[in-house]
């Protein structure tokens, strides 16, 4: 019987200590920038030789971006971003979100002609790339969201959906920026032109890893897969399963150790190192995280 009771112990006070705690790891990463064009490049733009940076613009510690709002009507037209900024929510222990947003400070410094409404990602997604539309001026930026339990489950970003566009489809439009599957944006670096009353000229997207968290995307599959023992000391048993299943083993890194498909419930996992790693279990349209220790 103990060994039913265990992993389910183990889950309960992992969350009852760890809810808010930190799953984020910020490696200091950020995709290339993307700026407006300068003297150097297009005399008629901006009179910079160089597009200066303002700095970094992080959600709070243990937050990811779900979205932006900002201002539109700049000097290059009423559809160009004047600035703009990100929406924030925390990222709990079990890969659920807060409740409660957070906006960024600004990218650019130009309250003009419209006020662009909060745009947000579905509920449990966040973004984790973003397409931008740049000449003169930042046209426009279209994000691109993804389900949290698939970005801790390693799967691939490019598969993200398209967020509403903040601003206007003027200038060029670059390709979609995504960053590595697994990781998340959690701010960006900053860019004005103060030729143009401080206008936001550019961004690059700062990134984070998602480790530790724990989550489900079905509540009822909980109760009807059991793994067992945990900790381990060769294998595990996945009671529960019908059929062929993918199952996928990553460390606490993001690094995937293993990729298989099975219908068997014995996992020989006798090579691993000790340690903690995260177990990914997709059930049809259902996917199972579990953090799994090896002794």
């Amino acid at each position: 019987m103990r060994k039913y009771i265990l992993p389910t112990f183990l889950l309960t006070l992992m969350l009852s200590f760890n809810m808010t705690a930190q799953c984020l790891e910020d490696n200091n990463e950020q995709l290339p920038a993307e700026l407006i064009e300068s003297i150097e490049d297009f005399p008629f733009c901006s009179d910079l030789s160089t597009i200066p940076s303002g700095g970094l613009c992080d959600c709070p510690a243990g937050s990811l971006v779900v979205g932006y709002e900002g201002w539109a009507g700049a000097f290059w037209g009423d559809d160009v971003l004047s600035e703009f900024s990100l929406i924030c929510r925390a990222l709990n222990s079990d890969g659920t979100l807060g409740d409660v947003t957070t906006v960024t400070c600004s990218n650019g410094d130009e309250q003009t002609v419209t006020a662009i409404p909060a745009i947000e990602a579905t509920p449990g997604s966040a973004m984790v790339g973003a397409q931008t539309n740049i000449g003169c001026g930042l046209d426009g930026i279209v994000g691109y969201e993804l389900p949290v339990a698939d970005i801790i489950a390693m799967n691939p970003n490019n598969g993200a959906t398209p967020m509403p566009i903040i601003g206007g489809t003027g200038g060029t439009a670059n390709p979609v920026q995504f960053v590595p599957d697994g990781q998340v944006i959690i701010g960006m670096e900053v860019f004005t032109d103060s030729t143009k009353n401080d206008i936001a000229a550019g961004v690059s997207w700062h990134y984070a890893e998602i480790v530790g968290c724990i989550t489900s995307i079905s509540e009822n599959i909980t109760d009807e897969i059991i793994i067992h023992p945990n900790p381990f000391d060769s294998y595990i048993m996945i009671n529960g399963l019908e059929g062929e299943n993918e199952v996928k083993l990553f460390d606490v890194k993001g690094k995937e150790i293993m990729n298989v498909v099975t219908n068997e419930n014995k996992l020989d996992l006798a090579h691993l190192e000790a340690g903690v790693y995260i177990l990914n279990i997709r059930l049809k349209d259902n996917l199972l995280v579990r953090k799994i220790v090896k002794r």
